[in-house]
């Protein structure tokens, strides 16, 4: 695997685990509140945030692929490091 897909497959790990923590909130206190009451479906909801959030990390990571890709073929960085 070389250095750019690396690094985007860890941005995209980063960005698909920062964008379900902020979705999945909601739906893990519903959870927790159905729980309480004694009555425990499954929520849709949360797969969706599960699907949104992987979708959000590709494009993140794809633009992360891009931007290293361009940093590595030309030698200069976008942003400062």
């Amino acid at each position: 695997m070389s250095d750019k897909a690396r690094r985007a497959l860890r941005t995209f790990a980063q960005g698909f685990l920062g964008v379900l923590v902020i979705m999945a909130v909601p739906a893990l206190q519903n959870l927790i509140q159905d729980a309480a009451d004694g009555q425990v479906d499954i929520d849709l909801n949360f797969w969706r945030a599960v699907v949104v959030a992987a979708i959000a990390g590709g494009v993140i990571a794809l633009i992360s692929y891009g931007q290293n890709l361009f940093e590595d073929k030309t030698g200069k960085d976008i942003l400062p490091k």
